[in-house]
């Protein structure tokens, strides 16, 4: 995906903090994170049909392709490349 605009966000230290822990554990940039967030909630609110809570109230779904963090594993497969794996 060709990323065409920046956005910059303002927040607070502790959700940075939170969001870089995330990001550490996952393998991949906050930026990415950022992205599939806002990606997420644009799908919701299309499949929705445009109504959507504001703040999301965000509800466990089971997905056969779940997102898990990154594992130590034996693989010498890079960080990112660990945590995109579904297991």
């Amino acid at each position: 995906m060709r990323k065409e605009a920046a956005l910059p966000i303002r927040l607070d230290a502790e959700t940075k903090v939170a969001l870089n822990k995330i990001a550490e554990t996952t393998g991949l940039s906050v930026s990415s994170l950022v992205r599939m967030l806002v990606k997420s909630f644009v799908e919701e609110y299309d499949r929705s049909g445009g109504t959507v809570r504001i703040p999301p109230q965000w509800q466990r779904k089971p997905e056969p392709l779940a997102y898990r963090p990154a594992r130590k594993t034996k693989t010498s497969l890079p960080k990112a490349a660990e945590a995109r794996a579904v297991y």
